[in-house]
């Protein structure tokens, strides 16, 4: 459940791509969050003789969770990271 917490698609990331996009204006900061949360899904992995639960996207939500990743990308090059 950390991964929740700290992750590429943790809830601190989503909120604050999705407050950029609409204190900024900027279009691609917006997805489908409801699509995406729907689709989550816990998962057990073996990692030896341990077990782990893992955060992990169905495959109805990855169109979802591709966009999120490309809005973060387009963020950080157009918004975040600004050259002169």
């Amino acid at each position: 459940m950390i991964q929740l917490l700290h992750s590429e698609l943790d809830a601190d990331r989503i909120d604050y791509l999705l407050r950029d996009a609409a204190s900024s204006g900027a279009s691609y900061g917006t997805f489908d969050i409801g699509t995406l949360l729907q689709n989550l899904t816990l998962k057990e992995h073996a990692i030896g003789k341990e077990h782990a639960w893992i955060v992990g996207v169905k495959e109805k939500g990855i169109g979802c969770a591709d966009q999120y990743m490309m809005n973060r990308y387009l963020a950080f090059t157009d918004s975040y990271f600004l050259i002169d």
